[in-house]
C-alpha cells in the first residue's frame, strides 16, 4: 500500500501522482483513497460527490471526462515547458457508493472502469452488500470506521498496486502456476478429497479449495464435482455449472446466473478468485498464525452473506530432488527439474548424511498456502482435519516440494547465463516485488521452445507475451528478462497490452453492463 496519509489535495506530491483511486459515499464522505489521508481529502471528495449527484439529477450518469493537465511543472533547460499531459476522471456508481479514478497514465475509460469494478468487488468481499444497504438507510453510517480495521487499507492498496502490474486484474483472469498436468490433477484430487470426504461436501457447506503461492494459483477445486464442466468440456456456451448453492443445490442448473457466469474453470468466477487470493496474500495475520479461520464474501457467489475461509501456510522441506520417480511424476524431473542440484539430506562422501536445512524466511514467505472455503461458520474443526489430510497427500506425493521448487525457479543454463546482457550482470531481483520478478512464471529462455520464439535472451525474437483463455478465466505470461528488466519499460508494455485488450469488444462486456447491478442476477443462499 502507498497510502501516504500525510498528503492532502493541495499537496504538490499528491497533485503530481499519476493514478488516484477513491471510494466515497454519495453523501461525499471519504471511505478510502489510494494516496492521502481520508480526513484531509474531505473537501475534494465532497466536491466529487456533488458533481456526480448534479449530473444524476438530470437523469444522466457521469462515466468519464477528460482534460489537459496543468503546465505548472518546471520547464526544461531550453526554457520550453513539457507538453501538457491528458487527464481522465472515470466514475463508477454502485448504489450509494461512488468509485472514481483520476489518472494521467493514458489508460482508457473502459480499463479504468474495470479497475473500479474490481475495487468494488474487493470492498464487497470485505463487508458484503450490507454496507450498501446501511448507507442507503442512513448517510451517517460510518462505513469508513468499518473499513479501517484489520489491515483493510493495506489490502485495498495492494489490489490497487496489482492493477498496474498484474494483467489478470484488468483481463478478469488469474495466473495458474506452470505445472505438468498430472501434478495439477493430483493436487485437485487432494483438495476435492478434503472438501468432500472430510468436510462433508456440498451438503455440509463445503465450497472450494485453493492452493496458491505469492503470485500464482497452483490448483483450485470445487466441492461440486460437476462444476466447471463447460469450461473444459464440449459446451462452452452452457451455464449448467457453477458454485453449489449453500443448501446443496446446483445454482447453474436453476438458470439464474447472468450471461457468462458459471462457465469458468471449476465453475468459479475469476473475480472471486482474484479477491480471495488478494485477501489472503495481503493479510499479515494469515502468515503469522499457523492456521486461521475468517469470514470472507465471494461477491459472485453470494454478495449478501459471508462464507468462511480456513487458511494455513504449508511448510515445505526445502524443495530438493526426490529420487526414484519418472520425469512426469511429482518428485521426478519435469519442467522445473533442477539439474545438478542435490537434495537436502544427501549422502556425503564419508557415508554420513548431511543434516536437512530448515527453510529460510524467504522460502517460508514464498511457500504454499492452502485455503478451504465453507458456508458453515462451524466448519473450522472439519477444515483443520481436511488440511491435515490434504497436506499429508501432497507431502507423500512430493508435490509440496515440487511447487516450492517451481516458485524458486530452475537454475539458468550455461547458454542463458552467457547471453545475459552486461547491464544485467550481478543484478538480483527482489522476490515478490511487482515489476522486477514474478517467481514461478514461465521463462522464455527455459520453457519456450525455439520454434515458438524461445531460446537465449540475446537471440530470441520473442521478448514477452500474454496469453489469455477467457472461457477458463486464466492467463499466462513469462517472467521479465532483458531488455525488459526496467520497471519503466515493463509498465509501458503492460499498459500497451491493456489498451489492445480493451480495444477488443468480443471478450469484454459493454460499459452498460458495468452500470447494472453486477450481482443482481445471482441466486442468494438463505
Amino acid at each position: 500500500s502507498r497510502a501516504r496519509h500525510h498528503e492532502f489535495d493541495s499537496h504538490p506530491t499528491w497533485l503530481n501522482r499519476r493514478r488516484h483511486l477513491f471510494i466515497v459515499s454519495d453523501a461525499g464522505k471519504p471511505l478510502w483513497s489510494r494516496y492521502g489521508g481520508e480526513d484531509s481529502l474531505a473537501g475534494f471528495t465532497a466536491a466529487l460527490s456533488a458533481i456526480v449527484a448534479f449530473v444524476g439529477d438530470d437523469g444522466d450518469a457521469l462515466r468519464s471526462v477528460g482534460w489537459l493537465g496543468s503546465t505548472a511543472r518546471a520547464s526544461g533547460g531550453d526554457g520550453a515547458r513539457p507538453p501538457r499531459r491528458p487527464h481522465e476522471l472515470t466514475v463508477l456508481r454502485r448504489g450509494p457508493i461512488v468509485l472514481a479514478a483520476m489518472t494521467s497514465t493514458g489508460e482508457s475509460p473502459a480499463a479504468l472502469r474495470r479497475q473500479l469494478h474490481l475495487l468494488h468487488a474487493q470492498l464487497i468481499a470485505l463487508l458484503t452488500r450490507a454496507v450498501e444497504r446501511a448507507l442507503t438507510r442512513s448517510s451517517k453510517f460510518d462505513a469508513r470506521g468499518r473499513l479501517l480495521g484489520g489491515g483493510t487499507d493495506a489490502l485495498l492498496g495492494t489490489l490497487a498496486h496489482r492493477m498496474t502490474w498484474d494483467p489478470g486484474a484488468w483481463m478478469r483472469a488469474w495466473a495458474p502456476l506452470p505445472l505438468p498436468p498430472r501434478w495439477r490433477e493430483k493436487c485437485v484430487r487432494a483438495l476435492r478429497d478434503g472438501l468432500v470426504r472430510v468436510m462433508g461436501g456440498v451438503g455440509a457447506g463445503a465450497l472450494l479449495g485453493v492452493l496458491l503461492t505469492d503470485r500464482h494459483v497452483a490448483a483450485i477445486a470445487n466441492a461440486d464435482a460437476r462444476a466447471g464442466k463447460s469450461a473444459t468440456g464440449a459446451s462452452s456456451s452452457s451455464s449448467s455449472s457453477s458454485y453449489p448453492s449453500p443448501g446443496g443445490g446446483d445454482r447453474g442448473a436453476q438458470g439464474t446466473l447472468p450471461r457468462g457466469r458459471g462457465r469458468y474453470y471449476a465453475g468459479i468466477d475469476p473475480d472471486d478468485v482474484i479477491t480471495l487470493c488478494n485477501t489472503v496474500r495481503s493479510g499479515a495475520s494469515f502468515r503469522a498464525n499457523e492456521e486461521s479461520f475468517a469470514p470472507v464474501c465471494l461477491p459472485n457467489y453470494d454478495a449478501d452473506g459471508f462464507a468462511f475461509a480456513y487458511v494455513a501456510y504449508l511448510r515445505t522441506s526445502g524443495g530438493g530432488e526426490v529420487g526414484g520417480r519418472g520425469e512426469d511424476e511429482p518428485g521426478g524431473r519435469g519442467i522445473d527439474s533442477r539439474d545438478g542440484c542435490e537434495s537436502p539430506g544427501r549422502i556425503l562422501d564419508d557415508g554420513t548424511s548431511e543434516p536437512r536445512k530448515e527453510p529460510s524466511k524467504e522460502e517460508e514467505e514464498g511457500g504454499v498456502c492452502l485455503v478451504l472455503v465453507s458456508t458453515s461458520r462451524d466448519a473450522f474443526p472439519a477444515a483443520a482435519e481436511a488440511r491435515a489430510r490434504v497436506e499429508e497427500t501432497l507431502r507423500r506425493e512430493g508435490l509440496l516440494d515440487r511447487i516450492a521448487a517451481r516458485v524458486r525457479g530452475a537454475p539458468e543454463t550455461a547458454s542463458s547465463r552467457g547471453s545475459r546482457s552486461s547491464s544485467d550482470t550481478g543484478r538480483r531481483t527482489q522476490v515478490g516485488h511487482a515489476g522486477d520478478s514474478i517467481p514461478g512464471s514461465i521463462s522464455i529462455a527455459r520453457d519456450v521452445p525455439p520454434a515458438a520464439g524461445g531460446g537465449n535472451v540475446a537471440g530470441t525474437p520473442l521478448l514477452h507475451f500474454v496469453y489469455l483463455r477467457p472461457p477458463l478465466g486464466q492467463y499466462a505470461a513469462p517472467d521479465w528478462s532483458p531488455p525488459l528488466h526496467r520497471r519503466r519499460e515493463q509498465k509501458r508494455l503492460l499498459r500497451t497490452y491493456q489498451r489492445v485488450f480493451h480495444s477488443m469488444s468480443r471478450w469484454w462486456p459493454s460499459e452498460r453492463e458495468w452500470d447494472d447491478d453486477p450481482y443482481g442476477g445471482v441466486a442468494r443462499g438463505a
